[in-house]
C-alpha cells in the first residue's frame, strides 16, 4: 500500500463546515434571549429552586456534541480518501497494437475530411469493440515510435490517439517495415497466439522492407491485419492553402492507396486486408481479432484510492451517543 497526501472525493461538501461557527453563534443568542426571558418572569431568587437541575455547561456541551456530529457528517459526504492500495484482476485477452500512419500522404483528401482524421475515427471505433483486449498505439511516418505502451487503460491510447498528427515524426515517407519492428519490440519476449497488430495507412511504402518483415512477425507468431486508407485514384497532398506535394520535377504528386502491398503483408502473417469503411472497426474485431485465442495474462494492477468516510462517520456517530447520554 501506497501513503499519500489526504484528498476529497467531493469536496464541495466541505463548504458546510462554514456553517458551524453560525450554529454556535445561534445558539449563544439563544442562550441570552433564554437568560433575559425567564429574568422577566422568574424572580431572581426563585430560579435556583425552579431549574435547579439545568445546567449551562451541559448545555453547551450537547451543543458542541450536535455541531461537531454535523461537522463529521459534512467530512464524511465529501469522501475522504488517504493512501492507495492496488488492485490485480487476472484476465484473458489479446495484445494488440494499432500502427497508426502519420505521414504527410495522410492528408489527402480523398478520404473526406482527411485520411488521417477518418483513420483516427477507425481507431476509435476499433478501441470500442475490443473491450478485453490489451492496446497499444504506434505513429509511423519514415521511422516509427510508441505512442503508447500496452495496456488495459483504454482511454489512455484514445488520448494518445487524439494527439496524432502528420508533424509528429520528422522523417517523411511510409517506412512500413519500421512500423512492423518497433511493435514486435513493444510486444516484448511474450509467446503465444494471442498478439496482433493493426496497419492502419494507404501503403505508400517507399522500400520493399515491410514485406520481410511482416514475415519475420509472422515466424514469432504475431498476426497482422491491414486498413487501406485512401482511394486507388488518389489525392494531392496539401501543404497550405492552394499549395501542394510534388517532385523534384515540379509536378503535383498524386497520392495512390496501395491496396495490393497492404493485402500482401497482412496475408504474410495470416491476417487479411479490409478497405476503410464503416463496417472496418466491427470486421477486424469479429473476424480477426475475435477469432484469435484468448491467453491467459499476467494479473493487471489498479491503482485505486482508499477511503476514510469510515473514520470521520464513526465519529459523528459516538458525539450523537454522547450528546444523548
Amino acid at each position: 500500500m501506497e501513503t499519500s497526501a489526504l484528498s476529497f472525493a467531493h469536496p464541495v461538501w466541505l463548504h458546510a463546515l462554514w456553517l458551524l461557527p453560525l450554529g454556535a453563534a445561534l445558539f449563544w443568542w439563544a442562550e441570552q434571549r433564554r437568560r433575559v426571558l425567564i429574568g422577566k418572569i422568574v424572580a431572581p431568587n426563585l430560579r435556583a429552586v425552579l431549574a435547579g437541575n439545568t445546567s449551562a455547561p451541559r448545555r453547551w456541551f450537547r451543543a458542541a456534541c450536535v455541531l461537531g456530529a454535523l461537522g463529521l457528517l459534512a467530512v464524511t459526504l465529501s469522501g475522504p480518501r488517504l493512501g492507495y492500495d492496488t488492485l490485480e484482476v487476472p484476465h484473458k485477452g489479446r495484445d494488440v497494437i494499432i500502427a497508426m500512419d502519420v505521414s504527410r500522404s495522410m492528408l489527402a483528401t480523398d478520404v473526406s475530411p482527411t485520411r488521417l482524421q477518418r483513420a483516427k475515427l477507425l481507431a476509435e471505433d476499433l478501441i470500442s469493440e475490443l473491450e478485453g483486449d490489451r492496446l497499444g498505439l504506434v505513429a509511423f511516418a519514415g521511422s516509427a515510435f510508441l505512442q503508447a505502451p500496452l495496456t488495459l487503460d483504454h482511454g489512455a491510447v484514445l488520448a494518445a490517439i487524439d494527439e496524432l498528427d502528420t508533424d509528429l515524426i520528422p522523417k517523411g515517407g511510409t517506412n512500413l517495415a519500421a512500423a512492423i519492428r518497433t511493435c514486435e519490440e513493444a510486444f516484448g519476449k511474450a509467446e503465444g497466439f494471442s498478439r496482433a497488430i493493426i496497419i492502419i495507412s494507404d501503403g505508400e511504402e517507399l522500400d520493399a522492407d515491410g514485406l520481410a518483415a511482416a514475415k519475420q512477425a509472422a515466424a514469432g507468431g504475431i498476426r497482422i491485419f491491414t486498413v487501406g486508407v485512401g482511394s486507388e485514384e488518389g489525392s494531392e497532398i496539401p501543404l497550405g492553402p492552394g499549395e501542394f506535394v510534388r517532385d523534384p520535377a515540379g509536378k503535383v504528386v498524386q497520392s495512390r492507396l496501395d491496396a495490393a502491398r497492404m493485402s500482401e503483408i497482412a496475408e504474410t502473417t495470416g491476417g487479411f486486408y479490409v478497405p476503410l469503411d464503416d463496417n472496418a472497426a466491427r470486421q477486424l474485431a469479429s473476424n480477426g481479432i475475435g477469432q484469435m485465442q484468448e491467453v491467459e495474462m499476467s494479473a493487471s494492477a489498479s491503482r485505486r484510492p482508499i477511503e476514510r468516510y469510515q473514520w470521520p462517520l464513526a465519529g459523528a456517530i459516538a458525539l450523537l451517543v454522547l450528546q444523548a447520554l
